[in-house]
C-alpha cells in the first residue's frame, strides 16, 4: 500500500495552502503537539497538491531546513534548545 498524501487545505483569510503532518509518538512530548502546520507557500490549487505529495514522498518537512534526526531532537529536548532560533533560511530576523 503507498504513502498516504496529506491533503492540502486553503486558509480562507489569505488563501494561501497548507498541509499538516503527524509527528512521530515518541516526538509528541518533545515537539508538544500532535501535528506540524506548514504552509506550502503558494495560493494555486495545483501547486499545493504538488508540493504537499512531494512533502510526502520525500520526508521533508521544511523547506531549506535539514531534517532532525530523533537523537539530536531528543539531546536538544534535554538541552533545553528547542527554543533556540534555526541556522539558515529559517531563522527570523529581528
Amino acid at each position: 500500500m503507498g504513502k498516504k498524501v496529506p491533503k492540502p487545505w486553503c486558509d480562507p483569510a489569505s488563501g494561501i495552502y497548507y498541509t499538516n503532518f503527524r509527528v512521530p509518538t515518541d516526538l509528541v512530548p518533545l515537539v508538544g503537539r500532535p501535528l506540524i502546520q506548514k504552509s506550502l507557500r503558494t495560493k494555486e490549487r495545483r501547486t499545493a497538491r504538488r508540493r504537499a505529495a512531494s512533502s510526502a514522498s520525500t520526508g521533508r518537512r521544511t523547506s531549506g531546513c535539514s531534517s532532525m534526526s530523533r537523537a539530536r531532537a531528543s539531546s536538544m529536548a534535554v538541552c533545553g534548545d528547542l527554543t533556540a532560533p534555526l541556522p539558515g533560511p529559517c531563522a527570523r530576523s529581528g
